[in-house]
């Protein structure tokens, strides 16, 4: 198992965003309905992101 001294070192830390544009209207209704599910949306796209770097890079 891998020890890391210090956060730089370890390239699993979570220090890069994703900024993009998308609808008032779109945005508000995944918002209540991630609410609703008690659902993490950060959580949620890095899930969606490793789903697709799994399936597409072979």
């Amino acid at each position: 198992m891998q020890v890391y001294e210090n956060t730089r070192e370890n390239p699993f830390e979570k220090n890069s965003y994703f900024r993009f544009r998308i609808d008032e209207k779109t945005k508000k209704k995944f918002q209540e309905i991630t609410k609703r599910q008690a659902i993490n949306t950060s959580e949620l796209f890095r899930q969606w992101i490793e789903a697709y770097i799994a399936e597409h890079a072979k």
